[in-house]
Formats: structure tokens, sequence, C-alpha cells
């Protein structure tokens, strides 16, 4: 019930209505594709090589959970990450906000597992959408500092499937003082979504980490159902 207070008290405070939980109703969504590189955050996690990925989603009301899956670059013992989330969405005119907890589960890996809290809001300004994201990792069994995430992003609908997107962020905790950001296109038509973007950051130190961040391309293809 806490993130539910917190949005709840974020739609009061700007004079907005709190969404009720529609009775029997809920909407479930698949989703599946492959990537050229899985980049989190700008640090590839599948070692710059390709991934598969998929997930499910279910919303009800105000209340969001889901499921989402992707292959990985061994780590510590783990080739799968999978990440199980929910969490409370409200809508304030053309505002979204959102807030919720996240586990980043790999099975098969030795004290890998940890917990993440997550805040975002979306702003609509006719094709333009523009956001801001907050995400922290307090300290627990395997995250002896507490990780800081905060994020910009911003996206363009061209119209006829077209699209252009920006989104960057900085980070401290995992890594220190690093910086990510991306840039990059997109087209969807029916369920697909084929998209390119070009994905770099500040983490260049000499070692395998900084390697996994420089610079690249990165192209998908998505399907939602």
């Amino acid at each position: 019930m806490m993130k539910f207070r917190l949005v709840a008290a974020a739609l009061l405070a700007a004079g907005c209505p709190v969404p009720a939980l529609a009775q029997g109703e809920a909407d479930l969504s698949i989703n599946a594709g492959v990537v050229s590189d899985y980049r989190y955050r700008g640090i590839s996690l599948s070692g710059r090589d390709p991934a598969v990925q998929g997930g499910l989603d279910l919303e009800s009301g105000p209340f969001f959970a889901g499921l989402w899956a992707s292959t990985i670059a061994d780590y510590e013992g783990a080739a799968t990450e999978m990440d199980v989330y929910g969490g409370l969405q409200g809508s304030c005119g053309n505002t979204t906000l959102r807030g919720g907890a996240y586990a980043y589960l790999y099975p098969g890996g030795t004290g890998v597992d940890y917990v993440e809290l997550v805040a975002g809001a979306e702003r609509s300004f006719g094709p333009v959408t523009v956001g801001i994201e907050a995400a922290l990792a307090p300290r627990q069994d395997n995250v002896p500092r507490a990780n800081h995430y905060a994020g910009l992003s911003a996206s363009y609908d061209r119209g006829a499937g077209w699209g252009l997107f920006a989104r960057g962020g900085y980070e401290d905790g995992f890594y220190e003082g690093k910086w990510d950001w991306e840039v990059g296109g997109s087209y969807t038509t029916g369920p697909f979504t084929a998209s390119l973007a070009y994905v770099d950051t500040n983490h260049g130190a000499a070692d395998e980490a900084g390697e996994l961040g420089r610079a690249g391309l990165v192209a998908s293809l998505l399907a939602n159902f």
C-alpha cells in the first residue's frame, strides 16, 4: 500500500482524481523480440551479443504487474535475467504517474538478485512525450552500497508509424558517476516495432565493464500482442 499512497498523494496534490480499481476488468499483453545487444542503462548485459527477450504485463485499474526475461552473458552462473514487478499508476490530464518495485532475478546465479524501487512521470505535448524517472536500489544482501539512478526521456511521433526517441541518465552506486545516453528511431506496423539506436556511456574504464559500456548501435525487433 505504500506505493499506492505515494501515487495517490501526487495525484491529489495536482488536483487530480485517484483512479478506482475497475471491478473484474484486467488487460493482459504479451511482448517478445530480439535485440542485437541487450543494453540496460547504457551497459551491455549480453556481452555485446544478441539477446532474446519477452514478457507479460497485466493492468487492472490503477494496478500493474508483470514478468519479463532476457538472455544475458554469464553472470555469476546465470544465463537469464528475470524481472518481476508491480505497482500503481494514474493519470492527470496529459500526465501519467507510475511507481512500483522491481525484483531482478538471475536463476542459477550466486548472490546477484536484488530489488529496486522505481518512480516516473510522462507528459504529452501533441506528438511529443517527455518523461522523467528515478530509481533506488537500497542497501540489501547483494547491494552493499545503495544505487541511485535518474533519467530523462523524450519521443516524437512523426506519424505513419515512424518515431524518434532519446533518453539519458546518471547512475551512482553500482558505478561511480556513470552517464548514459541514446538516440534513435523506430517504425511500427501492426504489432511489430523495429528500431535502431546509438547507445553510449562515459564509463570507459579499461576493464570488462568499461568495454561493455562503450558506444554501439543497437537494433531491435519487438512484437506486442
